[in-house]
């Protein structure tokens, strides 16, 4: 199953990264969890997603809950990869370079790949505090092989 992921969010506080917290509820309220599982992949993920980056962001569950809406309406993932087509096999390079395109001003440099065994299993995109690109750290192939498997329609 395809769908949205928020994570990896960092606090950063006088320019410093926050190492761990301390503060926020370690799992959501399930009124947070059904808004969320309208645009994101699955509730276990969701679920972890909010206690290992989310509570430590510095976000409420509700500013949380926001911010992952807004990143999933901005980003479109390209028909070519949709639950609905065939399984494709690819490359990274091609797989950043479609969903660069299918996003108004996504700099391809922002993009990373990530794969379990020879499946794609993410497309990451960095962003700042103020959600504007910046260069990802990780490279363009991430983890994965030369040929790329992405799942379509069992």
């Amino acid at each position: 199953m395809q769908g949205f992921v928020l994570r990896d969010l960092i606090r950063v506080v006088d320019g410093k990264s926050l190492e761990g917290c301390t503060t926020g509820a370690v799992s959501l309220s399930p009124e947070i969890l059904t808004q969320m599982l309208q645009f994101t992949k699955n509730a276990p993920e969701t679920r972890a997603s909010w206690r290992i980056y989310g509570r430590c962001s510095g976000l409420s569950e509700v500013d949380y809950a926001a911010y992952t809406e807004l990143v999933d309406r901005r980003i479109w993932w390209p028909q070519a990869y949709s639950p609905d087509a065939p399984d494709v096999e690819t490359t990274a390079q091609d797989i950043l370079a479609t969903v660069a395109s299918a996003n108004h001003k996504l700099p391809v440099d922002a993009l990373s790949t990530h794969c379990r065994r020879s499946y794609l299993e993410s497309v990451d995109i960095r962003f700042d505090d103020r959600f504007n690109y910046v260069r990802s750290s990780a490279p363009p192939d991430g983890n994965c092989k030369a040929a790329i498997r992405v799942r379509g329609k069992p």
